[in-house]
């Protein structure tokens, strides 16, 4: 056993011992010790773990952000940390700067509660995407630039001042709605300030996920399970609503049961559509339906979307090659 002097230079040196340690100080006096009984009590626990302490010393590595290759832990991607309970000091593991480098999604991924888009194929954040931006100068023009930027800004606003009103995204196809609600959503997940869960999903693929479920009951527990991640989320995004085929199914058993959810328990909901909010109105007004019931159906639906949103208009011609 290494000789204590040796042992206490050594805890002084390495910067997650050392804090700890401190923090344990602080907490005898904020319990009333004085600093001397304080530091007596420190030593004492030091003295009684004396064999752990040496044994995190030894194997101790910091990580750096690099490629998993160049780890150097016993364990590779896994690095140990020390922790301190009743008395007694426990080491511990998480994972490591090199496995957060090959796998820098993964904190990501752990805000979204259901994306049917491959995150790891589409991380770009909202920083990355005005970049591009700046740089595409010959797909979009400056005021095309500013009023994207416009709109991440905003949403961003919503979301860190608690708005319960999100945007109603439109504007014509392959002018890039769906890519600035993607760079949103990842924004939102990524944020540091609080945990925000987020769901994202094309609408059209919603109305095939839950078509044909009701005999099922397999599909009918899958149903389910979608149909909560995309209730509870902190922020919902609907992308491309409209693009499915209008239905009373469609509108009424899915959409506003969905909407109206959100609605009472104020949650911030994000749409994109290639139609007007007004267009909209009249896409979900279904036709060979009794009339009165049919325009109090239509309203209630459009009722929840103009509480949910408020209508944004990105400009700009079809980018699609």
């Amino acid at each position: 056993m290494k000789h204590l002097k040796t042992l206490m230079d050594q805890v002084a040196l390495n910067s997650e011992l050392k804090s700890l340690i401190a923090s344990l100080k602080n907490m005898f006096i904020k319990e009333g010790k004085t600093e001397d009984d304080a530091k007596l009590i420190v030593q004492k626990i030091i003295d009684n773990n004396q064999i752990v302490l040496e044994d995190f010393l030894t194997h101790f590595k910091i990580c750096t952000k690099a490629p998993m290759t160049e780890c150097e832990q016993s364990n590779p991607g896994y690095q140990t940390f020390i922790t301190y309970e009743n008395g007694f000091f426990y080491i511990r593991t998480k994972h490591c700067a090199h496995w957060f480098f090959d796998n820098k999604n993964e904190e990501l991924k752990k805000h979204y509660l259901y994306s049917d888009f491959d995150i790891d194929s589409f991380s770009l954040s909202a920083k990355e995407y005005i970049d591009q931006l700046s740089g595409d100068a010959d797909i979009f023009n400056e005021n095309e630039q500013k009023i994207r930027k416009q709109f991440l800004d905003s949403a961003i606003t919503k979301i860190k001042t608690n708005k319960h009103k999100g945007f109603f995204l439109t504007g014509e196809p392959g002018v890039g709605k769906t890519t600035l609600l993607k760079v949103l959503a990842n924004g939102i997940a990524s944020l540091k300030s609080e945990f925000m869960t987020v769901s994202f999903i094309n609408v059209a693929h919603l109305m095939s996920q839950v078509k044909g479920s009701s005999f099922n009951e397999k599909r009918i527990e899958t149903q389910k399970k979608l149909f909560d991640k995309l209730k509870y989320a902190d922020v919902l995004f609907l992308d491309d609503i409209g693009s499915e085929v209008p239905s009373s199914w469609s509108r009424d058993d899915i959409l506003l049961n969905l909407l109206n959810f959100r609605m009472e328990n104020k949650k911030i909901t994000f749409f994109s559509s290639n139609f007007s909010i007004k267009e909209i109105h009249k896409h979900y007004f279904l036709k060979n339906q009794d009339m009165t019931v049919e325009q109090v159906k239509q309203k209630r639906f459009m009722e929840r979307i103009q509480a949910l949103s408020e209508e944004f208009v990105l400009p700009g011609k079809s980018k699609r090659s």
